[in-house]
């Protein structure tokens, strides 16, 4: 990796972190983040973390927060990396990295790994974890066109507006009452998936990444 490539330099890691201060600092680029920066920082023997920087407006459907808060109490389930830092008035959070292989689309078709991959998903579902957060599938739908809608975007080639009364009348007939939601990832596209490859950690064999998205919501979502 081309350390001339890496915006966040060792000074600016220690100020976030200046316990490591006099310990050797190695910082490397990380693929996959759509919303966020990724960096990967070793510092010696102290820690293995990985900074995410939050992409510009994310704020406007991200609610860090919520993400944080779901994260901690979903550590003692062992299906999440742990928040190391969060720094919202900075537009980072560090968490813990954890060594293991990112799920591609083709891995969903192994037999040998639906048990692991569905495992984290039922932990969180049943975790009885709670946050002031809901994810209503039709009002946050209805909130992305909107800041869509106000940032001037316009995609004439999707038919939004159609999309969401379709969205509307499966709302209605499916409807469950949110006091029978339960804490959800929301997000469950591939890359947050990832398989642990040091199998003495204190994890599940898969964990879940970036929370970004999650509320209490209905367990089928």
């Amino acid at each position: 990796m081309d350390k001339t490539e890496c915006e966040l330099s060792e000074d600016r890691f220690l100020q976030l972190m200046p316990e490591h201060e006099g310990h050797d600092i190695d910082i490397s680029v990380l693929t996959g983040g759509i919303t966020n920066k990724l960096y990967r920082v070793k510092a010696s023997d102290l820690g293995d973390y990985v900074v995410r920087v939050y992409g510009q407006k994310t704020e406007l459907f991200i609610d860090r927060d919520a993400e944080t808060e779901t994260m901690r109490l979903l550590e003692p389930h062992r299906i999440s990396p742990k928040v190391v830092k969060y720094m919202p008035e900075q537009n980072i959070t560090i968490i813990e990295f954890i060594k293991g292989y990112t799920l591609k689309n083709d891995d969903f078709l192994k037999e040998e790994l639906w048990e692991n991959i569905v495992r984290p998903i039922q932990i969180t579902h049943r975790s009885g974890v709670t946050i002031s957060k809901v994810s209503n599938p039709i009002v946050d739908v209805k909130h992305l066109n909107e800041v869509l809608q106000s940032a001037n975007n316009r995609y004439p080639e999707f038919d939004i507006d159609g999309t969401i009364k379709v969205l509307e009348k499966i709302y209605e007939v499916s409807s469950i009452s949110e006091d029978q939601y339960v804490i959800c990832h929301n997000d469950l596209l591939a890359d947050n998936f990832h398989l642990i490859e040091d199998h003495k950690r204190d994890l599940e064999p898969i964990c879940l990444l970036d929370w970004e998205y999650a509320g209490m919501n209905t367990d089928y979502c």
